[in-house]
Formats: structure tokens, C-alpha cells, sequence
């Protein structure tokens, strides 16, 4: 079981470590919190828009019980798009 860490406040802080650890400044985009439509059985946690080079990130992914790794997970897999 994962340990709950206190929630990095900063999404671009998010995306500065992750572009940074993973891919050596390579990613090039904006970043933002959007609320996402969701379904039931359907949850998009993020997206990237290659015409405006904006990655936008689920505001569920805000929530306090989402792990840190998560959260770092998807902005990782946005950047590789």
C-alpha cells in the first residue's frame, strides 16, 4: 500500500520534475488543471492538444486521496505525446 505524501500544489512543479527527471527538458507544452467530462465507465485523467502544445490534467487527479505518483504518471504520459 502506497503512503499518502502531501499533494504537490504546483502542477507546473509537477511537469518541471517529470519533464526533467524522465525526459531531460525534452517536453515542450503548457500545462493545466481542466474538469474532464467522466462516465461511468470512462475516465480521462489527461490530454494533449497538439495544436496549442497545452497538456491538460483531470481535476480529479487535485483530489488529496490521489497518490503523488498518479499524478506524475499521467503528466509523464501526456509529455511523451
Amino acid at each position: 500500500m502506497a503512503t499518502k505524501t502531501k499533494k504537490i500544489s504546483s502542477l507546473l512543479g509537477v511537469f518541471d520534475k517529470v519533464n526533467s527527471k524522465y525526459l531531460g527538458g525534452l517536453c515542450c507544452a503548457g500545462i493545466q488543471w481542466k474538469k474532464m467530462p467522466t462516465k461511468e465507465d470512462n475516465i480521462i485523467l489527461g490530454k494533449a492538444d497538439f495544436d496549442t502544445r497545452i497538456i491538460s490534467i483531470n481535476k480529479l487527479l487535485q483530489h488529496p486521496d490521489v497518490p503523488d505518483f498518479v499524478l506524475e504518471a499521467t503528466v509523464l504520459h501526456e509529455c511523451l505525446h
